[in-house]
């Protein structure tokens, strides 16, 4: 890819060569217009950046002379620099064909400014799978090798069903689908189908049609479209609307990790990645009046790691640290997915068990604490301590009877310690 550089000042010329060679980019540069437009008239580059001011002509006539040298040359992206604002004299440049203007007050976004102008599948290369519903195997071979040319792979689908297929097998980072088809169902109804799927809200899809009338476009879009392309596609336009559509899907993607890293260190334990005691007791409210409206049971286990100080003091923070997040492993593994495991603080853990009774509680608070017992972190004997409470709600005949999550856990705490009293590594159910 070639560009040329028209500008009479040394710094400058060394400035934007910097930034286009910084794009892999062959570059030429010239103090004079006309040695410059010999040189653009027999080899035609990508991107041309001008000078408004030259030692034998214009700018703005170097810009006019480009474009009239044929129709290849209509298209060729032009930045014009200048040290000046007038607006008469902006307006002349873009009358003449600048594409952009930069004033030279503003060189600090020239870089910006030229990946707007530089062809599309030198800005970015994207990482990704598309899944294209074409008819006509000759335009999807044709996309398939320009998508290829920026990092993409594609797939190919004659039929909506056959799209939806593929869709099902694996994810895709952009759709796109031609309106027409032979079959009897279009590519607008494709797009219904997805947009009507919650797993596919967000994957990007460009439309292309050979009909540019406004209520087709109208209707593409109302269907959940993203962008649109008319036929004939040009090559640039196609790249462009590719990179604004798949840039905005890994926007997208960037903020869904950063929520969902945020809603993490909220709701989690960082020493043992359990739930903190934030989220058990937001968790839990909702629970609670689940179960009083569909009448189940719920049950609390409260575990103290027995002795903690002494394995402090023995093996350091470090060991003390080594041991929790040993039992949060057991306990991660031990309970169901539908079980809220916290850790609440220092040695001490709350298990929220929805849908089990007092035998089924104190049954499995029984195995649990015997497989922490045989664990042996730091190779020594660790035990724990249990106390079981569960909410009753039979027995509830108003509200003002009914018990909140704090009243049962008082109860499972107040058991806890009566295993410590009774010598600890037991259970004990209030």
């Amino acid at each position: 890819m070639k560009t040329v550089i028209i500008e009479p000042s040394r710094l400058y010329r060394r400035l934007i060569t910097n930034v286009l060679t910084s794009f892999q980019l062959e570059v030429s540069a010239y103090d004079h217009g006309q040695e410059a437009l010999d040189h653009i008239s027999t080899e035609r580059p990508d991107v041309i950046c001008i000078s408004m001011h030259l030692p034998d002509m214009s700018g703005i006539d170097v810009c006019q002379q480009i474009r009239e040298m044929g129709e290849v040359y209509k298209n060729v992206p032009i930045l014009m620099i200048t040290s000046k604002d007038n607006p008469a004299t902006l307006e002349k440049a873009l009358i003449a064909g600048a594409t952009d203007i930069l004033q030279k007050d503003e060189v600090d976004n020239i870089e910006m400014r030229l990946q707007t102008l530089l062809p599309n599948r030198l800005l970015k290369r994207h990482s990704g799978d598309v899944l294209y519903l074409e008819d006509s195997r000759t335009a999807a071979n044709i996309a398939r090798a320009q998508l290829q040319s920026v990092g993409l792979t594609m797939d190919h689908a004659e039929t909506v069903q056959e799209a939806l297929n593929y869709i099902e097998k694996k994810p895709y980072d952009l759709l796109i689908t031609d309106i027409v088809l032979k079959e009897a169902l279009t590519g607008l109804d494709f797009i219904k189908e997805i947009r009507s799927r919650s797993d596919l809200d967000h994957t990007p899809i460009l439309a292309i049609t050979a009909v540019d009338d406004v209520t087709r476009r109208v209707a593409i879009l109302n269907a959940g479209c993203n962008d649109y392309l008319i036929k004939p596609i040009i090559e640039s336009e196609f790249f462009a609307r590719i990179n604004n559509l798949l840039s905005l899907k890994e926007l997208f993607d960037q903020l869904t990790r950063e929520r969902l890293r945020l809603i993490e260190l909220a709701t989690k334990d960082s020493l043992t990645t359990l739930y903190n005691r934030h989220f058990l007791l937001e968790t839990a409210q909702r629970k609670f009046a689940e179960a009083y409206r569909h009448k189940f049971k719920i049950s609390l286990m409260v575990l103290d790691v027995d002795y903690f100080k002494r394995i402090n003091d023995e093996f350091g923070h470090d060991g003390g640290d080594f041991v929790l997040k040993a039992i949060a492993v057991v306990l991660k593994k031990y309970f169901r997915e539908e079980d809220i495991v916290a850790r609440i603080g220092g040695e001490e853990f709350v298990i929220m068990l929805c849908h089990s009774d007092e035998k089924n509680t104190f049954d499995r608070a029984e195995k649990l604490r015997k497989n922490i017992e045989i664990l042996k972190p730091l190779a020594k004997k660790i035990t724990v301590s249990i106390g079981v409470a569960t909410l009753g709600i039979t027995t509830v005949k108003s509200d003002i009877a009914k018990e909140t999550f704090d009243d049962l856990f008082t109860r499972a705490d107040k058991a806890l310690y009566e295993s410590k009293h009774a010598g600890r590594n037991c259970v004990t159910q209030a």
